[in-house]
């Protein structure tokens, strides 16, 4: 069996574990599996303490322009580029164990 096939099965086993059970168990904003709008009080506490929340909850808030350097877009695109490293690192030490380690 070559390290791909054995990645690929192991994918396939806990990816449909994980579909089945977390995925599911957390409906998207705006679905019809989440019928309760948000609490008008939340959205204006988080509104008047937060100014970033504010422009990005607001209609014309945020400037298309502005969108790419926009704090928490930037802060969300870093985490994803190191999750996706975290990843990278993961794959490749089940693919290549590291003969050095004990």
């Amino acid at each position: 069996m070559q390290y791909w096939e054995l990645g690929h099965r192991e994918w396939e086993k806990w990816g449909g574990v994980m579909r089945k059970t977390f995925v599911a168990s957390f409906p998207r904003l705006g679905s019809s599996l989440w019928p309760e709008p948000v609490d008008p009080k939340i959205v204006e506490d988080l509104s008047r303490k937060f100014a970033d929340f504010r422009r990005a909850s607001t209609e014309g808030g945020i400037a298309v322009e502005e969108f790419d350097f926009f704090g928490a877009t930037r802060r969300t695109l870093r985490q994803f580029v190191a999750a996706c490293v975290d990843l990278d690192s993961l794959v490749r030490d089940f693919l290549l164990p590291n003969p050095d380690a004990a």
